[in-house]
């Protein structure tokens, strides 16, 4: 084989293997795409099970069997609607099946109540600690509802074939995972190969307008990636940078907010954002009658140009033009 030939033959496979991972990144892409709004609707359903009503036992006891028998309908119909079922990683799936399980049992019971409020809060427990996974599956920081394991709970993620000391620490297996691989790489090659346990993953801010937000960073360049209501108190928006997994970006708005809106206060400096076109990104934001702080300026000869903004909150934004 001639040098022309295997230049030629060595560019076509970058190509193919470029191409193919392209595609593998589009595929994971729309997937987590149909997981979200798979969850979202299944999140719904289980608004009966919800477990702040546990918080006010006075107005509505705990889940009485034939609302169990009417969730777990519910649930069944989705798990084969659309495939969402294909959608749950191992250990959700596992989770959902068990929960199910024990909601239908419950359900097929029969009459009794009251009397079973306390099989009822189990069952509600159950739920609670399956939406705790759920969020963790789309990287959504979340603590379970009601703070600690007792050991009903213990039994359930045990019976699901989970280990309640490392459930709710949903890095445990990504880092061991990575801990290992990286003493494989060390040991192949007889190189030292650091790789990180940790990283930055999004910085959240309370906002008090989410459309005249979401507007803001929009036009800096955001993509909003999803929303998640929190119970009846808030709605978290998630937002990332185009291109990669994110997100990046989270804005909280409570329900119920401080007259004259949040105090920044003086800890806060800003964030910073590089923009490809600088006068571009301003002309949008002067679109949506956001103005820069000051014309963009260079802090030294030949550096990059740079101006701030401040978002509809006050958040302070600090925009770098690419070089």
């Amino acid at each position: 084989m001639g040098v022309a030939e295997l230049v030629i033959t060595s560019a076509i496979a970058v190509v193919g293997l470029y191409l193919a991972h392209g595609f593998r990144r589009q595929q994971r892409l729309r997937i987590a795409e149909q997981r979200v709004d798979a969850y979202r609707k299944l999140w719904g359903h289980m608004l009966v099970a919800r477990p702040s009503r546990l918080d006010r036992p006075e107005q509505k006891p705990a889940l009485k069997p034939g609302e169990a028998a009417a969730l777990h309908a519910e649930m069944t119909t989705w798990y084969f609607e659309g495939g969402n079922g294909m959608l749950l990683p191992h250990d959700t799936r596992e989770l959902y099946l068990e929960a199910k399980d024990r909601l239908g049992r419950y359900a097929a019971s029969g009459d009794g109540w009251p009397g079973r409020e306390a099989e009822g809060r189990r069952r509600m427990r159950e739920l609670s600690l399956l939406r705790s996974q759920m969020k963790s599956d789309l990287d959504i920081y979340g603590v379970f509802y009601f703070d600690a394991l007792d050991e009903g709970d213990r039994e359930f993620l045990r019976a699901a074939g989970l280990d309640p000391e490392r459930w709710g620490r949903p890095w445990h297996r990504w880092i061991t995972s990575r801990a290992h691989w990286s003493a494989k790489l060390r040991t192949w090659s007889g190189a030292r190969v650091r790789i990180a346990s940790m990283e930055l993953i999004h910085t959240c801010y309370r906002i008090t307008d989410p459309n005249r937000s979401l507007a803001f960073y929009e036009a800096l360049g955001f993509e909003k990636r999803r929303e998640l209501p929190i119970r009846d108190e808030a709605v978290n928006y998630f937002l990332g940078v185009p291109g990669t997994n994110g997100p990046e970006l989270e804005l909280t708005h409570n329900f119920e907010t401080p007259d004259g809106g949040y105090e920044i206060g003086t800890g806060y400096g800003h964030v910073a954002l590089t923009v490809d076109d600088l006068d571009g990104t301003l002309a949008r934001l002067a679109d949506k009658g956001i103005e820069p702080e000051r014309a963009p300026y260079r802090v030294r000869e030949g550096g990059s140009r740079i101006c701030f903004v401040r978002d509809p909150d006050g958040y302070r934004v600090e925009l770098i033009e690419r070089a």
